[in-house]
């Protein structure tokens, strides 16, 4: 009797089943469909799955430990009908959950409906403006699927509404340098995809070496936001460098300036996870510097050079939201349909308090190769 079993990857481009042995794992029929051509309902290579460190757990189940949806079909993850879009104009963003099948084309047609911006003359503005991918000078165009532009297994697509007349399309494309690379590749999976899903952080802007995040407070429309612009020119190496940021006038909030949980949040990770740029002498800074000399000793929180930003959004998210315990974070999780499962602070959130010692990490909680349902 063979030992092997015919598998197809649902959701996929997959059309004729591959053999895989029964002790072979989920990696190893990624790496066999991948060298077949086989491509993500989105339209990604199927071998981007292996570049998540989310996944690696996943990838090594064994095929004869995996629940089958039926005979020989595996569900890697769940196709999203619904994605999360924010469209960020002039600073401010607009929420929207819109079905997966729409184009951009679409989405130009529902913002005019919508009225999102009350000065658009019967759309007058939209015709005369494009969308860009968030923190790229990359436009799409009418006909792309808002599904094409989500990085599996996430379901968030980030757009900058821009006026056409404000677009150099004669600039010349720079070549990134690697620590640019390897920020822009964690921007798009692991912890920072599961954040912007979830509602707790997104994209602002990339103009290297600074990249601006905002954080959010609670629901959007119902939600304030803050930014902090982080200067990551030796990404992932080296710490980075943080400003609390006003988008508006494009410049560093001053000390004076810095609300309490953004003060509290400095005086515990200052320098071991963070650094600041240099501020002029005032009593705030003075008082923030005796709590950082006092808490030195500790070194509590420290610059993972394998991890992501996440490890500082994490602190200033839960500063933000004044958790306290932290557990009640979860307790009330950004989830605003099914598709979304899990909460991906639920776990970071219900282990961590702002003097712990034990490490924070997230978890996305989509890619579930096991779940059938």
């Amino acid at each position: 009797m063979s030992s092997d079993v015919l598998i197809r990857l649902e959701d996929t481009s997959m059309t004729t089943p591959i053999a895989m042995n029964r002790n072979a794992t989920l990696r190893d029929a990624v790496l066999q469909a991948s060298a077949q051509g086989v491509t993500l309902y989105n339209g990604q290579p199927v071998d981007v799955l292996l570049d998540d460190p989310h996944n690696r757990s996943s990838l090594d189940v064994q095929i004869c430990d995996v629940d089958f949806l039926q005979t020989g079909v595996v569900r890697l993850f769940e196709k999203p009908t619904f994605v999360v879009l924010v469209v960020n104009k002039n600073g401010r963003p607009r929420y929207y959950d819109l079905p997966s099948s729409m184009t951009v084309g679409d989405l130009k047609v529902t913002m005019l409906f919508d009225h999102y911006d009350k000065s658009c003359r019967r759309g007058a503005q939209l015709s005369e403006s494009e969308f860009l991918i968030t923190g790229t000078r990359t436009i799409v165009g009418n006909e792309t699927p808002l599904l094409s532009l989500t990085t599996v297994p996430y379901c968030n697509v980030c757009l900058d509404l821009v006026q056409r007349i404000s677009i150099n399309s004669n600039a010349v494309p720079v070549s990134t340098s690697i620590p640019e690379r390897i920020c822009r590749a964690h921007l798009k999976r692991g912890n920072f995809q599961s954040g912007v899903d979830h509602g707790y952080w997104r994209l602002v802007s990339i103009d290297w070496p600074h990249a601006v995040i905002a954080l959010r407070r609670g629901e959007p429309g119902q939600s304030s936001e803050t930014f902090i612009r982080f200067t990551i020119s030796n990404y992932p190496t080296e710490a980075p460098t943080i400003e609390l940021w006003n988008t508006t006038k494009h410049r560093s909030i001053g000390v004076d300036e810095w609300p309490l949980w953004f003060s509290k949040c400095v005086a515990d990770t200052f320098p071991d996870l963070m650094t600041l740029e240099p501020e002029p002498y005032t009593p705030e800074l003075l008082r923030i510097s005796e709590s950082i000399a006092r808490r030195r000793k500790q070194r509590i929180h420290r610059w993972k050079p394998g991890g992501d930003l996440t490890q500082c959004l994490i602190r200033f998210l839960v500063s933000y939201r004044d958790v306290s315990p932290p557990v009640s974070l979860a307790s009330k999780p950004f989830v605003r349909r099914k598709a979304l499962q899990r909460d991906p602070l639920r776990r970071a959130a219900a282990n961590m308090s702002l003097n712990s010692a034990r490490p924070c990490s997230l978890s996305h909680g989509l890619f579930d190769l096991r779940r059938t349902h």
